[in-house]
């Protein structure tokens, strides 16, 4: 199977954000802070979601 490509419309490019890639260790970190069991880091914000723009929204 083939894969299908084409660049994004101006429309998409506002909605969606590049990937975050952390490690392992770091989400841990978040996540126990999120249950409230580490001191909150604002950098973690980024791991949270941002609302949600699904693939099926953008190609139906």
């Amino acid at each position: 199977m083939g894969t299908r490509r084409r660049p994004a419309t101006e429309v998409e490019a506002e909605l969606l954000h590049y990937r975050k890639v952390v490690s392992p260790m770091y989400f841990e970190v978040a996540l126990r802070a999120h249950l409230g069991l580490e001191d909150w880091n604002d950098a973690f914000d980024c791991l949270k979601p941002q609302g949600g723009v699904r693939s099926a929204d953008l190609f139906g």
